[in-house]
């Protein structure tokens, strides 16, 4: 945090789930340094902070391409559980640092919406359809 404050970042996070994630997790609570106005401010996130209880790592897995499709496609479809907390909630911080979100909370709401709305699901679709254009080596699967 302290060498993205010298290196002129203006609103950043570090983050580091104390279960060894590199993200916001789910499963243990999670040291945030935050970048913002010049400082760095440290705050401790746990899944009640949000409303959510922990879950275990077995419960946000992925798998094999399949598996992690089936995934993201219950998700896009609205799928509630451990999967959708652990990606909106790390979207939230992703939103709020784009400047689309005022705060972790309202980056949750608008992750939620997005999702809710079938806004998330479009453009996934949209990866699967350019992804699957020709000349391209991988392929996105969709149901």
């Amino acid at each position: 945090a302290e060498i993205l404050l010298e290196l002129g970042a203006k609103h950043s996070m570090v983050v580091h789930g104390l279960d060894g994630m590199d993200e916001i997790s789910m499963s243990a609570p999670t040291e945030i340094y935050e970048i913002r106005d010049g400082k760095i401010f440290f705050l401790t996130l746990k899944p009640e902070s949000f409303g959510f209880s922990y879950v275990s790592h077995q419960d946000i897995r992925g798998g094999d391409s399949k598996r992690n499709n089936n995934i993201l496609l219950d998700l896009f479809n609205g799928k509630k559980g451990p999967i959708r907390q652990i990606t909106c909630v790390n979207a939230a911080a992703t939103l709020m640092l784009a400047g689309l979100a005022e705060d972790l909370r309202e980056g949750l709401l608008l992750a939620e919406r997005t999702i809710d709305s079938g806004a998330a699901r479009e453009k996934f679709d949209e990866l699967v359809k350019r992804s699957n254009q020709g000349g391209v080596n991988t392929h996105v699967y969709a149901r």
